[in-house]
């Protein structure tokens, strides 16, 4: 689940992810859904804007400026492309998104980012509620 709070100048997104019995079919169909959602605002936002992204490893946590915008910058290594996760639910195939991919800045190292180990996500508020109506 995303939440936002706002401040004068930014939007900060806090992400609690939803979890599931692993017998729950319809429980896990939400955790995918969900997780497509995150995905696509997450994807819809950085090309229009960068993001300060915290994120949860074990005990430690981590925050990284996130972009998709590499003009200005020499040899840039192209990003990876995202494979679907597929996921069998009342016997079909469901794809679901378990990752996004972006660059650090100010290294423009491509990072890969379990979408569940996302914590909080902040962004300049300045159009941000336009840009996602559009979306």
């Amino acid at each position: 689940m995303l939440t936002r709070t706002d401040t004068e100048e930014f939007a900060i997104y806090t992400h609690a992810p939803t979890t599931y019995e692993a017998t729950d079919e319809a429980a896990r169909l939400k955790w995918i859904r969900e997780r497509n959602q995150l995905a696509r605002w997450f994807h819809t936002v950085l090309a229009d804007r960068e993001i300060i992204v915290t994120w949860q490893e074990g005990a430690e946590q981590y925050s990284i400026t996130a972009t998709l915008k590499t003009q200005g910058y020499n040899n840039v290594t192209p990003l990876p492309p995202v494979e679907p996760h597929w996921d069998q639910i009342n016997g079909s195939l469901v794809a679901g998104t378990t990752h996004v991919v972006f660059y650090a800045r100010p290294e423009m190292v491509p990072v890969r980012l379990e979408l569940a180990a996302m914590t909080n996500m902040i962004v300049r508020r300045q159009g941000l509620d336009d840009l996602l109506k559009v979306s």
